[in-house]
């Protein structure tokens, strides 16, 4: 990663955000927001004007504890 998007990790750390970075490194791209928004898809809506990728936003508690369990990311709703 370049260093703007380390010390922009490292803002979000400072105020608190919770980031898990995968291992393995998959081209996944999702975001879970206080356990209860799920983004999933191409997060950056201006950076292909051209392509065919999809974002979606979902509003469910439900639903990002199920991607939590499938991507096996250990943290559990409080």
């Amino acid at each position: 990663m370049t260093l703007q998007a380390w010390k922009a990790l490292e803002i979000l750390k400072d105020s608190g955000v919770c980031i898990f970075m995968c291992d393995d490194m998959r081209h996944r791209k999702l975001s879970i927001i206080d356990n209860e928004v799920l983004w999933e898809g191409s997060l950056n809506i201006f950076s292909q004007s051209e392509s065919c990728e999809v974002m979606r936003r979902t509003n469910s508690d439900v639903l990002c504890s199920q991607m939590q369990k499938f991507i096996k990311l250990g943290y559990q709703r409080h």
